[in-house]
């Protein structure tokens, strides 16, 4: 799936979020996601931000959960 807003950089392996503030990009560091509280809290720190719309917010999350091995979630 191609995305508008996010992207991964596998170099540093992170999630990066367009924000529409020229010269501003907003990124993720999935090594910080190592549990499932960590990735609610990326997931709520971008949620609050005043350039999130549904849109980023929804790409991010699904990149996310890309990213993020399954046995990470309860249930796996």
């Amino acid at each position: 799936m191609k995305y508008k807003y996010v992207t991964l950089n596998e170099e540093n392996w992170t999630i990066l979020i367009d924000t529409g503030v020229r010269g501003y990009v907003y990124d993720v560091d999935l090594d910080r996601c190592k549990t499932a509280g960590a990735c609610l809290d990326w997931i709520h720190q971008v949620h609050v931000k005043t350039w999130c719309n549904a849109e980023r917010e929804t790409e991010f999350i699904d990149l996310l959960f890309e990213m993020i091995p399954t046995n990470l979630w309860s249930g796996k």
